[in-house]
């Protein structure tokens, strides 16, 4: 596939807005809605893309001007770097075309949905300040205080945070988070407004409340107020994609998205391409309390998806389960960093929380133990974790997450 930046035939770069107002509240189930007329399509990795779309766009203005006074639509909005899709407004009449052509792999409707939170050298350090969580994975028997972690602790290695922003002035982050990128397409700032993402960055990398704390983390907005839109996490992932081949630190990043909706075919395409040129994917399982199988991204080939549980290992209330679980973190009651002063902590739930667990490891255990590719990461989560003390899983493997220092 080309590397295609810009359009061509003077076609203009249109980023995404949010065409629904309601935040997801902090005990919702999966909140999605298609967002008319706008769809992901997806090519073959064997065409020119720059052909491709100049084709697509003369269709699109073939089928504008036959229009008889209706809204005018965009046509072609956003053509990804690396992975072979773009995004685009398009009329019945020409998306019908699209579909018919050869060279299509998919051609999906874009959609809003949830994030996944509910509110309510080499040497060993114990923490003694720490979490529960950060104790949970440290130790394999329960109720055991103390973070365990060797010190070399995800140092070099770096977490992309897709989500709603990273508060990266906050102390906790001592100069190690950075604003990389902003897919929603908004006049707004890179500021995380809701502080998910800077919570969930805390949880990845934080000094105090952190499991690679010395672990660099790069924002990728993709949401905001609203909510995710399956567009923005593709341009997100694409964009760290990207980022990464760029600075030669594939085999030394994690991406975490703790966010989550209905089975997508143009994420699960994104995932794997990310997948196939070698950067771990961790995805939050949800909290719809039911099977993962048909989400995204979690429940898509070459992503590790993680279910939580609370203080007793108990799965929690409303974790999504199912045989596509990789691994249970610790989600309930998770204190962490937050927005509002560069000091500011908040204690809140979800399979988000959950997710920036195994993330930090998968950078810990990158760092630690040399893992190069999203299968070694994976395999080696697997073997550590602790088996069958997770209660009521639901069909899930039973596997605790676990760092293997202790």
């Amino acid at each position: 596939m080309s590397l295609v930046y810009s359009f061509v035939l003077a076609l203009t770069a249109v980023f995404i807005f949010p065409v629904i107002s309601a935040y997801p509240s902090h005990n919702t189930k999966v909140l999605t809605r298609a967002i008319t007329g706008r769809y992901i399509i997806g090519f073959k990795d064997s065409i020119d893309s720059i052909a491709h779309v100049q084709w697509a766009d003369s269709i699109h203005k073939r089928n504008v001007v036959r229009r008889d006074g209706s809204e005018p639509l965009s046509g072609i909005e956003t053509m990804f770097r690396r992975i072979n899709a773009y995004v685009g407004h398009f009329d019945p009449a020409t998306i019908e075309t699209i579909k018919a052509n050869p060279d299509v792999v998919y051609v999906e409707e874009d959609q809003i949905f949830e994030m996944s939170q509910i509110e309510s050298s080499s040497a060993l350090i114990t923490q003694t300040n720490s979490t529960w969580g950060l104790d949970m994975i440290s130790h394999r028997e329960p109720n055991v205080t103390g973070y365990v972690y060797d010190n070399t602790a995800g140092e070099g290695h770096y977490g992309y945070v897709l989500d709603s922003g990273i508060n990266i002035e906050h102390v906790e982050f001592g100069g190690r988070a950075s604003l990389g990128y902003n897919a929603v397409g908004t006049p707004e700032t890179h500021y995380d407004h809701s502080g998910h993402g800077t919570h969930v960055a805390g949880t990845i990398g934080s000094t105090t409340y952190g499991v690679a704390k010395r672990s660099s983390l790069i924002s990728v907005k993709i949401s905001n107020e609203t909510g995710y839109y399956f567009s923005g996490m593709i341009d997100g992932l694409d964009w760290a994609l990207e980022d990464a081949i760029n600075n030669d630190r594939v085999n030394r990043s994690v991406i975490n998205i703790s966010g989550g909706g209905p089975y997508s075919t143009a994420v699960a395409n994104a995932c794997l391409q990310v997948y196939r040129e070698g950067i771990t994917i961790v995805a939050a399982a949800g909290n719809g309390n039911r099977t993962t199988t048909w989400q995204s991204p979690a429940g898509n080939t070459g992503v590790i998806a993680v279910a939580s549980v609370d203080h007793n290992r108990k799965r929690a209330p409303l974790s999504n389960w199912g045989p596509v679980i990789t691994i249970f973190a610790p989600g309930e009651d998770t204190l962490s960093t937050w927005i509002g002063s560069a000091t500011a902590t908040h204690v809140t739930n979800g399979t988000s929380m959950a997710a920036p667990h195994v993330a930090g490891t998968a950078l810990y255990l990158q760092k630690l133990e040399g893992l190069s590719t999203p299968d070694e990461v994976r395999e080696r989560l697997i073997e550590l974790s602790t088996k069958d003390v997770v209660k009521d899983p639901q069909g899930s493997p039973n596997r605790l997450l676990y760092n293997g220092a202790a």
